[in-house]
């Protein structure tokens, strides 16, 4: 199970995504793990980025899924659509490794 809690959500043609900050001790653990790993020639946050990649689940790539299926269903946005991805603090990190 991955503990990164997002959602989607869409006004008119803008998809936003959102993540959740911390609010468990297991964030705040997260956000205190030390260390920077290389993630497609990037340096990141290791603790950030084994929440995003942990176990089976890729947590951008599901995102990415949802976002396209939705896109795919709705032809009026297609070609034509904002992809906004935010959250606060531990978040906006997940926001911006996505």
């Amino acid at each position: 199970e991955n503990l990164i809690q997002w959602g989607m959500f869409r006004k008119g043609i803008n998809l936003y995504v959102v993540f959740r900050g911390s609010s468990e001790s297991t964030d705040w653990m997260l956000n205190l793990t030390p260390g920077i790993t290389c993630r497609n020639g990037l340096k990141v946050h290791s603790g950030v980025d084994s929440a995003l990649h942990c176990g089976t689940q890729n947590v951008p790539e599901l995102v990415w899924k949802v976002v396209k299926k939705h896109i795919d269903s709705e032809p009026d946005i297609e070609g034509k659509s904002n992809l906004y991805l935010c959250g606060h603090a531990l978040g906006g990190a997940y926001a911006q490794l996505t």
